[in-house]
């Protein structure tokens, strides 16, 4: 969807809810009311869905770790059906009427910062959908419904009042009425849009007129170094070999660039210490763990084999998974074996998500130091894992 068409829905939506509240008798209008807010969403989204983006209501994220969790009035996928590569458009909608409009600037300004913190979030903090997604970009609409007040000329027409809010959002320009130093904040706030609107509705005899007003932003989405990527994908294969209780000697960084680390481990050396077969899955997903992790910064055409084509190490891993699984007389071949690997494709695919911010602890430290043996490691791991345990609430 380029810049014209979601235009074109933002104003559709402003329309459709203008004409329904032009006949409700302006009874969503009243006060701040939730009732107007709320129908402002619907409106967006019916115009968005129509246009074949799917559309999440109250999506929730994550502000910070431990925090309580938030949603945002509206989340859009403009992408879909190619969703490979989400194309993201965060709605806030607020809505306000007569002698309200510093409560709802405050309310405007709030949104607008959590609007600009969400492209940030940690990869746990945003919908569950998107963990594994490369967002290739974010937008951001703060979406206001409200009444100003309007004073009939001679020749019938209304004019606005000085002071008003529907005046001044789309350029700035004149004077804003509102308390203490809000117009300064709400000019700084709304300069960074690349599109202003206010789209009017039919003024009233009794000296009202119903606006919708909106600021389009564009958010970078941030992507890690290729360092960092590095790190993440070498600490996912520790991670997953130490919560399945192989030990590991070494995993370093060895410079900058696509998959420079390596993980030292022998995982036959734990036979004996858990049945076959399940050393061997557990085998499988550290060999699949770090693809788990390249896979969210793949390019949109990118299925997980291409990325495990270019993993030569881990495929290597694999495949000698396979040839273990035959010697060890757990199948015939190494087709036979595939049930083996799958099994640990899947134990990767779980257990990275679940342990995604240890995993970027972890990464964090190995691009400090470059080097981590297998002791310290070890007692890293017994140490987080038994905080993790100790904060569990009582059942």
């Amino acid at each position: 969807m380029n810049a014209s068409e979601l235009q074109t829905a933002l104003e559709d939506a402003a329309n459709a809810l203008l004409r329904q509240l032009d006949y409700s008798n302006g009874f969503s209008t009243l006060g701040d009311s939730a009732l107007a807010e709320a129908s402002l969403v619907v409106q967006i989204a019916a115009a968005f869905s129509q246009r074949n983006a799917a559309v999440w209501a109250e999506s929730p994220f994550l502000p910070s770790e431990g925090a309580n969790t938030n949603h945002l009035d509206l989340l859009i996928d403009l992408s879909v059906p190619q969703c490979a590569s989400p194309e993201l458009l965060l709605v806030e909608a607020k809505a306000g009427g007569p002698g309200r409009r510093s409560v709802m600037i405050r309310q405007v300004l709030n949104d607008i910062e959590r609007l600009k913190r969400w492209p940030k979030l940690d990869i746990l903090s945003r919908p569950t959908f998107f963990y594994w997604s490369e967002i290739s970009s974010v937008g951001g609409v703060i979406a206001a419904v409200f009444t100003e007040a309007v004073e009939r000329r001679e020749d019938g027409a209304f004019d606005l009042k000085p002071g008003s809010l529907a005046r001044w959002w789309e350029d700035s320009t004149g004077q804003l009425e509102a308390a203490k130093d809000l117009p300064r904040k709400l000019e700084d706030a709304l300069a960074p849009a690349v599109w202003r609107r206010v789209v009017p509705g039919r003024a009233k005899d009794g000296g009202t007129q119903t606006f919708v007003a909106y600021a389009l932003f564009e958010y970078d989405a941030p992507e890690p170094s290729d360092r960092t990527k590095t790190a993440e994908h070498e600490a996912a294969h520790a991670l997953v070999a130490l919560s399945q209780d192989l030990r590991i000697e070494q995993v370093t960084l060895s410079e900058t660039g696509e998959h420079k680390g390596s993980l030292v481990l022998d995982w036959r050396a734990a036979r004996g210490t858990m049945p076959d077969v399940d050393l061997l899955i557990a085998a499988a997903a550290v060999a699949y763990a770090g693809a788990v992790v390249d896979f969210k910064y793949r390019v949109p055409q990118d299925i997980f084999q291409d990325i495990m084509n270019r993993l030569r190490t881990d495929t290597d891993r694999l495949q000698e998974v396979r040839e273990t699984a035959v010697q060890w007389g757990l199948a015939k071949d190494h087709r036979d074996a595939s049930n083996i690997v799958i099994a640990g494709y899947e134990l990767a695919h779980r257990l990275v998500p679940e342990y995604w911010r240890t995993i970027q602890d972890l990464a964090e430290m190995l691009c400090d130091s470059t080097a981590i043996d297998g002791d310290t490691l070890a007692n890293w791991f017994d140490a987080v894992t038994s905080s993790d345990e100790a904060n569990l609430p009582d059942e």
